[in-house]
């Protein structure tokens, strides 16, 4: 702010939640006695302030992404970070990026999308060989204005006994532990979003008919998959009414699950979602889908069931699932971790960005005093994984596969007549057969393939 000219944004999610850190930023410059020519604060859109010497500081929301391409910074600070997406942090970089500023970020872990979570962790002891980012944590207690006693303040002592251990580690302390409240604990980053190249042939020149882990040197952590560049394709569909109408893309190999993409859509309508499924690259490759049951309830109208059915859409009806909640999540958690070797089934793509959202915010209700506890999570954040659950029911779970439709299209597509598939004779190229499968594929060499400074303060 010192700087003649100087450009810096407040970036937040929405404007209010960079209003504190503006009022702490104008607060401090008046107890500097520095001019201001400038100084807005409307009830509604961006808050400005300008120095006589022309330093200028704007909240920004993170809702409209067209605002974050146009500026030229001298630096941003991200307030409550743990809440914007990570493509809002990639994009202020490009913004700083031509005048080396810097990018501030804080916020509570607490809530938090998992990418800052584990970006606080990753980065607490410093810079890395590819990054230079650095993290700082501040527990509650460091605030001795607030807390004049620190550790031993007796409000901090009501809360350590209050609160389980985790929460007091993250509403409190400012250490990294996953919300007790959290539906799947089990789903990490690490372990379920991997990088999966659709490839015909490995880096050694052998075809590749199923899935291949890409281990490190010492072949125990997969870094990506590679995975045939033609195979079936699964849509699990969530036809959202309210919320987001959530599409996930599976690939399935015996009891191994690969979501290789999504469409993650708010507000739209069915044939919007379909027609943005008709431009991805494996939309000629589906042959089957699963839907919940709800998708055939749709009165004095075509259900989305009929509008999925037409044959310039699928050509076959989803199967329809229904399937208790937790019943469903339990399910569902033996594929993030199989109860026989705790080794995980179920992989995602990490453009799957609203998938890997919904497993850090999915959560049960807090318990609190005079509220009876629900058995169900709280309805929200879960799209994605309701749309995963009932494919898994559908495919998995005794009496699930009752439900599954017989597609003519995958009929005609395995006789190389349907119309989304052009004849492997015109392709080109030698032709092999997965005995799993009966999939034609041809020996197509075109692969496709498919930070965080952070001020933490506690409560």
């Amino acid at each position: 702010m010192f700087r003649d000219n100087a450009s810096i944004w407040i970036v937040a999610n929405d404007y209010k939640l960079g209003h504190p850190e503006f009022e702490y930023i104008r607060d401090w410059l008046l107890w500097f006695n520095v001019p201001l020519v400038t100084d807005s604060t409307p009830n509604v859109g961006p808050w400005r302030l300008v120095t006589a010497w022309g330093a200028e500081l704007v909240t920004q929301t993170g809702a409209d992404i067209t605002k974050i391409e146009a500026g030229n910074l001298d630096a941003a600070v991200v307030a409550e970070a743990g809440l914007v997406d990570p493509d809002i942090i990639r994009r202020l970089r490009g913004r700083v990026g031509e005048k080396r500023g810097p990018i501030l970020m804080s916020g509570s872990l607490d809530m938090s999308e998992p990418w800052y979570m584990e970006s606080f962790e990753q980065f607490f002891h410093g810079p890395t060989e590819t990054a230079s980012w650095q993290s700082f944590g501040a527990p509650s207690w460091e605030n001795l204005i607030v807390f004049p006693d620190g550790r031993e303040d007796q409000q901090i002592k009501e809360w350590e006994a209050e609160l389980n251990e985790d929460e007091f580690k993250l509403k409190v302390a400012c250490e990294v532990a996953k919300p007790s409240e959290l539906v799947f604990p089990e789903f990490d980053v690490r372990t379920h979003v991997k990088e999966m190249n659709l490839v015909v042939r490995n880096d050694r020149g052998e075809l590749v008919e199923y899935p291949e882990p890409v281990t490190d040197q010492w072949g125990f952590d997969v870094g990506r998959w590679n995975l045939p560049k033609r195979d079936p394709v699964h849509l699990a569909i969530d036809p959202g009414s309210r919320g987001a109408y959530a599409v996930l893309a599976i690939r399935l190999y015996d009891d191994q699950v690969f979501v290789i993409d999504e469409i993650y859509m708010r507000l739209a309508m069915v044939e919007d979602v379909i027609d943005e499924c008709k431009m991805r690259e494996w939309w000629r490759d589906v042959n089957f889908a699963v839907m919940d049951i709800a998708g055939k309830q749709r009165p004095a109208m075509a259900s989305h069931a009929d509008i999925w059915a037409m044959d310039h859409n699928l050509g076959f009806y989803p199967a329809m699932t229904y399937t208790h909640i937790e019943d469903g999540i339990e399910h569902l958690k033996t594929f993030l971790k199989n109860p026989l070797n705790k080794k995980p089934r179920l992989w995602i793509h990490p453009q799957c960005k609203a998938t890997i959202k919904e497993f850090g915010l999915y959560r049960y209700r807090t318990v609190k005093e005079n509220r009876p506890i629900s058995e169900e999570p709280v309805d929200n954040n879960n799209h994605s994984i309701k749309a995963l659950t009932y494919y898994l029911v559908n495919r998995f779970k005794p009496g699930g596969r009752g439900m599954r439709t017989t597609s003519d299209k995958y009929i005609g597509r395995r006789n190389n007549t349907h119309p989304f598939v052009e004849p492997l004779s015109e392709r080109g190229g030698p032709t092999h057969y997965k005995s799993f499968s009966d999939w034609a594929m041809t020996d197509d060499e075109n692969n496709l393939n498919f930070g965080v400074q952070s001020s933490e303060y506690g409560i």
